[in-house]
């Protein structure tokens, strides 16, 4: 899944249980290492939290990290909670035309341009809220208008379900009496409608059960899919994987990385 021709892009997104930026800290070392390992042209992260009186020497540290490993970094993360960022291949020659992005931290969205394409495109990493917070939603609707462009691809942990079917129905989630919220998910359903987007998860697993969220306490037995990518159809067409890791790093990280790549180039 890591890009061997610049004709073709491959997408990390990685629920992050917080970077701990307060102090030096190994495990953010880590994290950063794990999520810059195999080298993806764009890595989504959710739940940063970059939150202390120290975030400008924290955000100049990750930065500085994630630099070595050959990234631009790119955060919206004010708060002691949720918190958001997209690292950037710097061989890419990504140009930034436009930012939109919440005040509390629930996304992130960057109008780019790649070297050699005629066409923008908008990527975005979403941390959706576990309330019904319809705000979220709205913000997030008309900052992909206000940006306008032809192609979005959307990457997160939503905290919902792609479809708004019942738990019995729905096979996002097993061992759960009501999926996470039938709201959200119909609201998430009228933005997909009206900028057309879809699930490559989806698109090339249409009956896959796999699940990105299983509780750590192993007498727990629910588990769901709430980290997904949204992107265009024009885009999905192009796309040749995309999968959920098989396991997470417990004590890392609290969800499954899904990763997305495509063998198309951009126009």
């Amino acid at each position: 899944m890591i890009n061997e021709q610049m004709s073709g892009m491959s997408f990390l997104s990685q629920n992050m249980q917080s970077l701990n930026i307060s102090s030096k800290n190994v495990k953010t070392d880590l994290k950063i290492k794990l999520v810059t390992k195999a080298q993806h042209d764009f890595v989504f992260m959710s739940d940063t939290r970059l939150n202390t009186v120290s975030n400008t020497y924290g955000k100049g540290d990750i930065t500085k990290k994630a630099g070595f490993y050959g990234y631009d970094s790119f955060f919206n993360s004010p708060g002691s909670s949720r918190g958001v960022g997209i690292l950037i291949k710097k061989n890419l020659g990504v140009t930034i035309l436009d930012t939109r992005a919440d005040v509390i931290g629930n996304y992130l969205l960057l109008k780019v341009k790649l070297n050699g394409s005629q066409n923008s495109i908008i990527i975005g990493s979403v941390y959706g809220p576990n309330t019904n917070e319809m705000g979220f939603f709205d913000g997030l609707e008309n900052s992909l208008a206000g940006l306008n462009a032809q192609t979005v691809i959307l990457g997160g942990d939503w905290n919902l379900t792609y479809e708004s079917v019942p738990a019995e129905e729905n096979i996002d989630v097993i061992n759960m009496r009501e999926i996470p919220s039938r709201l959200r998910s119909l609201r998430l359903k009228q933005i997909r409608t009206r900028f057309n987007l879809t699930d490559p998860y989806r698109v090339l697993h249409p009956n896959k059960r796999d699940f990105t969220y299983v509780p750590n306490d192993n007498r727990l037995t629910n588990r769901s899919r709430l980290d997904f990518f949204l992107v265009s159809t024009n885009f999905a067409e192009s796309v040749q994987t995309c999968q959920i890791s098989p396991s997470n790093v417990k004590s890392i990280f609290d969800h499954k990385s899904i990763t997305c790549s495509n063998r198309k180039p951009f126009k």
